[in-house]
């Protein structure tokens, strides 16, 4: 099989199996009512690879300095996309519940929707943990969830996997971990007394602190492609034509 057929098989297999889990998560949650028992299974199934990758991560790469930046960038990326898969499945939710005509209690969307939101602030700041780490270390970073397979034995001076790269998902969490305390003092200014033009100027100066940090840190810590943070990638000859 190809790299890109096992790319293309690969990601069709994580997205058949989330929206399995998004519609199992759907149905408990029409037939108990409890939010809760809906988000947890498609959302530790989405974060679950982000946080198996950091836990290879530390094991198997022997640049420590790295293994420990690039293992909490891909814990914060867990963290993000199990807040990510929360929303996702909550909006679902309240829309299904909507169109069945039980509507739903929002009291009790409000546990679900603080943990939302702890997992938002968590990633935020293990994310800048990271960020610190790598910009400290000099390091730029390429993570993914697939990166064990994507990598195969390149830690080790061997081939590459199997998986060709894809996108580089540090991009999210550096995002979101500038966005969020921004965004969030921006909002505490907004809902304070005084003058409207004042806390929509506050709000854009925000906007664009963020626009700017990301664009200085993304040239020094985010990689373009994962050689430039892992080391060459090297296919094994397999005989492909």
């Amino acid at each position: 099989m190809s790299r890109r057929r096992s790319d293309v098989v690969f990601n069709r297999k994580t997205v058949l199996e989330l929206a399995g889990l998004l519609l199992v998560g759907v149905v408990l949650f029409l037939a108990t009512g409890h939010p809760w028992l809906g988000v947890v299974l498609p959302s530790l199934r989405a974060g679950w690879r982000s946080l198996r990758t950091a836990a290879w991560v530390f094991a198997a790469d022997p640049d420590r300095r790295r293994a420990v930046v690039g293992g909490v960038f891909c814990l914060a990326l867990g963290c993000w996309k199990v807040a990510a898969m929360s929303a996702t499945t909550v909006l679902v939710m309240v829309v299904v519940a909507k169109a069945t005509g039980q509507l739903p209690r929002m009291e009790r969307f409000a546990a679900v929707m603080i943990t939302l939101t702890g997992g938002i602030v968590l990633t935020s700041l293990i994310g800048l943990l990271a960020t610190i780490g790598a910009r400290a270390a000099r390091i730029r970073l390429w993570i993914h969830p697939a990166l064990p397979e994507i990598l195969g034995d390149v830690l080790k001076g061997g081939d590459s996997g199997t998986v060709p790269p894809g996108f580089n998902h540090a991009i999210f969490v550096l995002i979101t971990s500038l966005a969020t305390p921004a965004l969030a003092s921006a909002g505490y200014i907004l809902i304070q007394p005084g003058s409207v033009l004042r806390a929509m100027l506050v709000f854009g100066l925000m906007v664009v602190l963020v626009i700017v940090s990301y664009g200085f840190l993304a040239r020094r810590i985010i990689a373009d492609h994962p050689s430039q943070c892992w080391g060459r990638l090297r296919e094994a000859e397999d005989g492909d034509p």
